[in-house]
This record gives C-alpha cells, structure tokens and sequence, in this order.
C-alpha cells in the first residue's frame, strides 16, 4: 500500500505512465474526447475503463486499450457516474460553484474506483466514497487539485497534454482512491 501523498501518488502514476505510454495515451485521448462529443454520457463507463486498465497493469504488468471499453460492462452505476459527472462539470463552465465543484471532484474519482473494482451499485459506491473522503478530506482535496491542475495546464499549455498529463492525471486519481481504500481497510481490520 501507498501512502497517502502527493509524491507518492505522482511517482506510481508517472511510473505506471512509463511503463506502458502508448495504451495510456490513447486511453487518454479517448476519455478526454468523452467529454464534449458525447456529452459526458460514456464519460462514466470511459473512467471505469482506464481504471480497469491501471488495474490489468498493476495485477499483470501488461495494459491492453481493449479494457478501457470494459466499462461497458456495469451500465448502470457507470451511466450514474456520468450523469454525477455532468451535474459537478456544468457549473465549472458557468462559473458557478466552482469552489463546490472543485470539493466534489475526488468523491467522483473514489466512487469511479469503487466501481471499477466490482461494486454495482453507484449509490453504494458514492456512499462509500463520502465516508472515505470525509475521513482525509483535507489531504485528498490537495491532492486532487495538484493532479487536475497537472493535467489541465498540459492540455492548456501545449495541447499535448491529452497524450501525456492527462493520462497522468488520471493513472494518479486511480492511485490517490485505492490508496484512501486501502488506508481504510487497515484502519477497519
């Protein structure tokens, strides 16, 4: 288990990164290209599927882009996620709420994590990551910002970044969830 800090979250995503750049990549490409050209409806099941894909790494130490599709697999709390998603995102674009909307980010990445380890139902799966993140929320809130901001001046910056800081961003928001569950169950046993 990982400890729950910035440094250690950063280095496993860029470590995991380096391991296999080309399947996160396009993995990347791809989810990022969820947003606007679906409406965020498959953002859901495009998340689900690159943590599944973080995941196939960690457990076989080989990533197939095939797995970024498996998200397909859970519809429902998937479609949940996205309609979450959707929900946190629009005011961001308005304006409005944006510090709100900046505190529910990593409740979704936890509850994105949640399911893409085998919950089914998105209810449970946000509950369980309200009790995670209420826990370390402070912790979790900073490391949050630090991946969205990495990922967003990539993509800001040089237009690039889709291929690599986003991937980054998102192999970290993997990482931060997993470690907070563990740290719980450690805590619990």
């Amino acid at each position: 288990m990982g400890s729950l800090s910035l440094g250690s979250v950063f280095s496993r995503a860029f470590q995991a990164f380096k391991t296999a750049p080309l399947p996160f990549a396009m993995a990347g490409l791809l989810t990022f290209l969820t947003e606007p050209f679906t409406l965020c409806i498959l953002l859901g099941p495009a998340l689900v599927g690159f943590a599944r894909m973080v995941a196939e790494l960690e457990d076989t130490g080989n990533v197939s882009l095939s797995t970024l599709f498996s998200g397909f697999n859970q519809v429902v709390p998937c479609l949940i996620i996205s309609a979450a998603y959707v929900v946190v995102t629009v005011p961001t674009f308005t304006g409005v709420l944006f510090v709100l909307v900046v505190m529910l980010e990593p409740l979704l990445s936890i509850a994105t994590y949640i399911v893409a380890k085998g919950e089914n139902d998105a209810l449970v799966a946000f509950q369980k990551a309200w009790d995670l993140y209420k826990v370390n929320f402070l912790n979790v809130l900073v490391i949050s910002i630090c991946l969205s901001l990495f990922g967003g001046f990539g993509i800001g910056l040089c237009g690039l970044g889709v291929f690599i800081t986003y991937p980054i961003n998102l192999i970290g928001e993997y990482f931060l969830a997993k470690d907070l569950v563990e740290q719980s169950r450690t805590v619990d046993a």
